[in-house]
């Protein structure tokens, strides 16, 4: 082998080891992109879960006041109309 293409392969070996760090490193930060992703995902549907119960819990509450409004509606107009059947 000749000087010349002695020092050509170092030149590639050397290539190729940094290209192949390169790779390692950016598969690394594939994984951890990947993770933290998965990471939002999980909280993502944690607060979609908190949210949704939220909101049905809200409705029962809305549903529950709904009620007692009729109901005291209801006694309300009897009062008034046993009130205005008593004499004075």
């Amino acid at each position: 082998m000749t000087a010349e293409t002695a020092a050509s392969v170092r030149e590639t070996t050397s290539t190729m080891t940094q290209l192949g760090q390169t790779a390692t490193k950016a598969a690394l930060t594939a994984e951890t992109v990947i993770g933290l992703a998965r990471q939002g995902e999980r909280a993502s549907a944690e607060g979609l879960s908190a949210v949704e119960t939220s909101l049905g819990e809200m409705l029962k509450l809305s549903d529950e006041v709904r009620a007692l409004s009729t109901k005291i509606e209801g006694s309300t107009a009897g009062c008034a109309t046993s009130s205005r059947s008593r004499p004075s």
